[in-house]
């Protein structure tokens, strides 16, 4: 199957910032960030999800907007129905 080797070729120079971690796994890719606040994490992942962009478009790639979701984790129980905005 040429395809995965294909998606490794395209995946493999992804760009990455410091503040995050990529997880790559077949054709899946997760971010994640942690800081103190929402709005630092909010800000370092959009500011990664614009690079991520410009790098997809830029190899013709696209990526499936329909099967992206978000999820945050924390020990502050107040803010449990907090949301990441997009």
């Amino acid at each position: 199957m040429l395809s995965p080797t294909l998606l490794n070729i395209y995946t493999n120079d992804q760009p990455t910032e410091q503040h995050t971690r990529h997880f790559l796994y077949t054709d899946n890719l997760t971010l994640s960030a942690q800081h103190e606040t929402f709005k630092a994490v909010e800000d370092i992942l959009n500011e990664e999800m614009e690079r991520l962009d410009e790098y997809y478009k830029s190899n013709h790639l696209k990526p499936n907007s329909s099967k992206t979701e978000t999820c945050s984790f924390h020990l502050r129980n107040r803010k449990v129905k907090r949301a990441l905005r997009d």
